[in-house]
């Protein structure tokens, strides 16, 4: 389970979080379709989303409202993703998913990663 633990998230705009996983997991994700419900509502206000911070004892995005979630679903509902290749010298494979999170739309050596 630890696996799935936030190391590092970054705010991209709108309702996308740039997150940074414990197994090297790396990607993007839109929090948007995700804003259900009353906990959720002030979230949908990108001015209120982008005050998340990793909560430090359970290592997910949480809100100053009390408002989080699983890190499992953060880890695996992420659609752009890269990944560390040891044996492409250590560059950075960007990988695109399809909405259903599996399906690889496209996968490619990042320029501007690091």
């Amino acid at each position: 389970m630890q696996n799935y633990h936030g190391l590092e998230a970054r705010y991209i705009g709108g309702h996308v979080v740039w997150l940074r996983f414990r197994d090297g997991t790396v990607g993007e994700i839109d929090l948007q379709p995700a804003l259900q419900g009353p906990v959720f509502e002030p979230l949908r206000d990108p001015q209120v989303f982008r005050n998340f911070i990793i909560h430090p004892e359970f290592r997910t995005l949480v809100w100053p409202n009390g408002a989080d979630f699983a890190p499992e679903f953060l880890h695996d509902k992420g659609i752009r993703r890269w990944v560390q290749v040891p044996e492409a010298g250590g560059r950075f494979l960007r990988v695109i998913l399809l909405a259903d999170g599996e399906t690889v739309h496209n996968a490619f050596f990042d320029r501007g990663f690091t």
